[in-house]
């Protein structure tokens, strides 16, 4: 199946608008079969004073197919990448998404979000992997987040976020049949420089956060079962 379509979208201080293409191509669904598919998405504005010059994603979608016509061993890879004056040239965050068969039974799974261009050893900027249990419908695994505003760029206007890191590790479950889940984990970060989104915030300074919590979710809402939270202001 092939796509290509282009759109012009009016836009203040463009004569020529602003323009959005989508195209699409790949095949070999069906039962035995290797699947795969390219897309490519893209937005431009020509006008002068843009903040945001252009956007686009890419990225490829494979999957195989059983005899019976399962669908297994899906790979899902994707980038999205902004263009302007504040953004670092380059900069673009990277998805990946991969489902194999486990080794003793289910379906073993890993999601990752990342930067491109981070050194080989920076971690993902979201991370999750774990296991699916088709006996029981139960998921189980564990997340990571290590984000930063300066990771962030590809993807925030400039100017739109005080300078932030944040940092946490934790574990989760979910039960497929109940439709309960729970999480827990660990988050440290700080937050600095507000007045670069509001000068009346300039004189707030640094603020540090540490915090450790356990909550879960279930057709009666989201409760917190434990939360432990430090604010300060020191510099150490």
């Amino acid at each position: 199946a092939d796509v290509d379509a282009e759109v012009l979208l009016p836009t203040p201080g463009s004569p020529e608008g602003a323009k959005v293409r989508v195209a699409l191509n790949g095949g070999g669904v069906g039962a035995g079969k290797n699947a795969s598919f390219n897309y490519h998405a893209s937005y431009s504005d020509p006008a002068a004073g843009a903040a945001m010059k252009s956007i686009q994603t890419k990225g490829r979608l494979t999957f195989s197919a059983a005899p019976d016509g399962a669908i297994e061993n899906i790979t899902a890879h994707a980038e999205l990448q902004a263009e302007g004056a504040d953004i670092p040239k380059d900069a673009a965050i990277v998805f990946t998404a991969t489902t194999r068969k486990a080794a003793s039974a289910g379906q073993d799974f890993e999601i990752t979000i990342g930067r491109r261009g981070d050194d080989a050893s920076a971690p993902p900027l979201v991370s999750a992997n774990g296991t699916l249990d088709p006996a029981t419908g139960a998921l189980k695994g564990s997340w990571r987040i290590a984000v930063d505003n300066t990771r962030l760029a590809a993807v925030l206007p400039p100017n739109s976020t005080p300078d932030f890191q944040l940092s946490g590790t934790g574990a989760f479950t979910v039960d497929s049949t109940s439709g309960r889940a729970t999480t827990s984990g660990e988050l440290n970060g700080f937050a600095d420089r507000f007045g670069r989104v509001m000068g009346g915030l300039a004189g707030i300074g640094r603020l540090n956060l540490s915090a450790r919590f356990a909550g879960k979710s279930d057709a009666a809402g989201i409760q917190l079962d434990t939360i432990e939270a430090k604010l300060d202001t020191a510099t150490g």
